[in-house]
């Protein structure tokens, strides 16, 4: 997964490019919704992540899992929604942070032999389109677009059969709370959560998510890579999003290129 501005700015350029007035007024309504929608099943990594658990493995696991089936199931709920539109505009997120996962995990996974971490490969790009925007990478909350509340959890907890309304609601405070939290301009509370890493076992996968004080020179050329990517990926999002509007409506099977992975 690119990291979360990425997924966040990658969805605003998607939701820029489409031409269809009846999709961007449902997005424009139901902002809140599509913004998490741009964070696909990375909502879920951080329920409770200090131990294993059924949610936060279902985030990841989804990575892995053939795309397809999870939105033709998508198409059932909505259809059965009683808050149709607001339905729709999440998963047209979803399929945004789809989009550019799988154009751009396949280069990351490659680059992960390099010995940079898939993480900090991730950590590093935002930092790039953060300054880009003319943002402070250290210190900049990259989820203050996202909004928790019951009413929000529980129309994504219908897509996640095994997900309680709970348990949604407790991942998306989680995520919010979790990646605010990694935002550390203070070195002893960057330092508190490095040992906590090592305690976990994990520190090699996830330091990389804190975001360094400099840039890592071995990670320029692959941002720039992923740049091009991230752009080449901006016209498949539009085109995916597009076409599973139109199949709500038509019944007609889902295009080939929901037939992958998120990786």
């Amino acid at each position: 997964m690119p990291a979360a501005y990425a997924h966040y700015t990658f969805g605003k350029k998607v939701l820029a490019n489409i031409e269809n007035p009846d999709i961007r007024r449902i997005i424009t309504e139901h902002r809140a919704l599509f913004d998490i929608g741009l964070h696909g099943p990375d909502i879920l990594f951080f329920y409770r992540p200090l131990k294993s658990n059924p949610v936060s493995k279902a985030g990841h696991l989804m990575h892995a899992e053939i795309a397809a089936p999870f939105f033709r199931q998508a198409r059932r709920v909505i259809n059965r929604s009683n808050d149709r539109e607001a339905s729709i505009a999440y998963i047209l997120g979803f399929i945004c942070h789809y989009s550019l996962d799988s154009e751009c995990h396949g280069y990351i996974g490659e680059m992960t032999e390099t010995g940079i971490s898939h993480t900090e490969i991730e950590t590093e790009f935002d930092r790039s389109i953060l300054l880009h925007c003319k943002k402070d990478p250290i210190t900049t909350k990259t989820l203050s677009h996202i909004q928790v509340s019951k009413e929000i959890s529980n129309c994504i907890a219908q897509f996640f059969p095994a997900i309680s309304e709970k348990e949604m609601f407790e991942a998306l405070k989680s995520f919010r709370f979790y990646n605010n939290f990694l935002i550390s301009p203070c070195k002893v509370r960057r330092a508190v959560i490095n040992a906590a890493f090592r305690l976990s076992g994990s520190y090699e996968e996830l330091h990389g998510l804190v975001m360094n004080f400099h840039r890592n020179p071995d990670c320029a050329p692959i941002c720039r890579r992923l740049s091009h990517l991230y752009i080449e990926a901006i016209p498949v999002g539009v085109r995916l999003t597009e076409s599973f509007y139109n199949a709500l409506s038509t019944g007609e099977p889902l295009e080939e290129r929901f037939d992958r992975n998120f990786e």
